[in-house]
């Protein structure tokens, strides 16, 4: 890693947060790579594809980029407004319009405008069910070439409908995979059957230790998002559109962003609002949830109304009590007037719940055509820093909520009397420990005497042990002896069976006949001599 300094850029961040773990990898993947084309499906406020046009930048790689989107949003996500699409063009084109185009389409219809085996990189982030991130990657298929990668985001995701997890476990069997778990996953699949060898190596090396690959990645990304707050920790973090949303259900719904209602505020400073939300044909919700935006601040509610189809008539008008409701996620403030409802989050999820129940009571069946929120944004911080130092701060607050009380103050004299009952009963029980200390003192004798009496056994079985042991000393040595007299014995059995065989051959040949006749000729002379003397 050390040959890749690009890992270590800073980027240029917009809220939604969730792959900027993932920066890091994306520069360290263009080096690794060096692809020819590059396309990425789903790209929301630019996070991921703005870096990857960074590090092509930055290192001068031959790279076509694409970014292909509808900038609507979709329920895995968010739905968002023009503003993210306009926001991202505005920073984008001026930089990296030269090698990159993003292209407003659904993916399905802007696959027809790459060749077939032209695309080295492909990132998926898209709808995230199994069914439509499986049809992406098929799709997508044959415009991989032999040298293509495949990234896939929130892999690390189950729950509300995510199955990028299940696709990537059946692409494990076919190909070589990596998976980060930081920052909702991401799967690195090694797709191509010709990557470049500096990729191969890096998959190697990841593959044969992957904790330390993944600390590694987790390391730097906290230097850029703090993995606690999931808020930005570093410079380049730009300020967030301020949006209100509304949702709406029926009791036995949940809150859906497909069932919301989103306006913007204008740009510029942060203003007291009288929202119009319009209601869609027929909708008649039970409870509506206001989310005046999502950052820290503090926040006032001074209007909540059903609009009818004449607002100007006296009843056209069916007004909801502010002061009645329901869950507030937040920390609520004294109001500033009678009818106002005020609040303060130290956290990016500031909301209130209101039940429409007295309202549809009043105005009986006729339909609504819109919903009138009146919001003040007494205080937004919009500055990542300030965002941070606030989520702090509400941390810190709740942990001393949650911290143990101190106890009240100490009754004296009742103190006195549970310090005397419990010196009488301490007396109890030394006097009981003293009566155990001469009952342990009658058995330790006991168990002395049965102690010497077991010695005793014991000395006598280590001397008996001994005898034995000498005896089988004497055995092993006179079986020794014994040994030494068979190999004798053996070795005389042998010499006398060589002399039988000796014999047996002189007598075959005719020399033991010839030696007798001999040996009778020198007997017959000695005698012959004999009688001549």
């Amino acid at each position: 890693m050390d040959r890749h300094p690009v890992v270590f850029l800073r980027p240029h961040l917009s809220h939604p947060y969730a792959w900027v773990g993932h920066i890091p990898f994306a520069y360290l993947l263009i080096d690794l790579l060096r692809p020819r084309q590059l396309v990425e499906l789903g790209t929301d406020s630019g996070n991921s594809y703005l870096a990857f046009c960074q590090a092509v930048e930055h290192l001068g790689a031959p790279t076509r980029c694409t970014a292909i989107d509808c900038w609507q949003g979709d329920e895995h996500a968010r739905f968002y407004g023009e503003h993210v699409y306009s926001t991202l063009r505005a920073y984008h084109d001026p930089r990296y319009s030269r090698f990159s185009t993003l292209l407003r389409s659904y993916f399905a219809d802007a696959v027809g405008t790459f060749e077939d085996g032209s695309i080295d990189l492909l990132h998926i982030d898209g709808l995230h069910t199994y069914e439509a991130v499986r049809e992406d990657f098929e799709t997508w298929l044959p415009k991989l070439s032999d040298r293509a990668v495949v990234i896939f985001h929130d892999c690390n995701v189950q729950g509300r409908d995510f199955g990028v997890w299940k696709l990537i476990e059946e692409l494990s069997a076919r190909y070589r995979t990596f998976e980060f778990r930081h920052s909702n996953g991401l799967a690195v699949v090694e797709v191509g059957s010709q990557v470049p060898e500096a990729f191969r190596a890096f998959m190697d090396t990841a593959l044969a230790d992957p904790d330390a690959m993944r600390r590694y990645f987790e390391g730097i990304a906290a230097t850029i998002l703090d993995p606690a707050t999931n808020l930005p920790v570093a410079s380049g973090a730009q300020p967030r559109q301020v949006d209100c949303r509304v949702y709406y259900r029926t009791g036995e719904e949940g809150y859906d962003e497909r069932r919301s209602l989103l306006l913007h505020l204008p740009e510029g400073s942060v203003r007291t609002m009288d929202f119009r939300f319009v209601l869609p044909d027929g909708v008649r919700p039970d409870f509506i949830r206001i989310d005046p935006t999502d950052l820290p601040g503090v926040f006032g509610l001074f209007r909540l109304a059903l609009e009818f189809e004449d607002p100007q008539a006296p009843d056209g008008v069916g007004f909801v009590d502010i002061r009645k409701s329901g869950h507030l996620n937040a920390e609520n403030l004294h109001p500033v007037g009678e009818r106002w409802l005020r609040f303060a989050s130290f956290h990016d999820d500031p909301w209130v719940e209101f039940s429409l129940a007295e309202a549809w009571q009043v105005v009986g069946d006729r339909p609504a055509t819109a919903l009138r929120v009146g919001v003040d944004y007494e205080t937004v911080l919009l500055d990542p820093t300030l965002q941070h130092i606030a989520y702090e701060h509400g941390l810190a607050l709740a942990q001393r909520a949650m911290a143990p009380q101190l106890p009240p103050p100490v009754d004296e004299e009742r103190l006195f009397d549970n310090l005397s009952q419990l010196g009488e009963r301490t007396q109890v029980v030394e006097q009981g420990v003293q009566d155990l200390g001469s009952t342990a003192s009658h058995h330790a004798a006991e168990l002395e005497a049965m102690r010497a009496l077991v010695s005793g056994q014991l000395d006598l079985i280590r001397s008996q042990g001994d005898a034995v042991l000498e005896n089988k000393s004497m055995l092993a040595h006179q079986q020794g002896m014994l040994e030494q007299q068979r190999l004798m014995l053996e070795q005389q059995r042998i010499l006398l069976d060589q002399q039988h065989n000796m014999l047996t051959v002189l007598t075959r040949a005719g020399f033991i006949r010839r030696l007798k006749r001999l040996v009778g000729i020198e007997s017959r002379t000695k005698e012959d001599q004999g009688r001549s003397r």
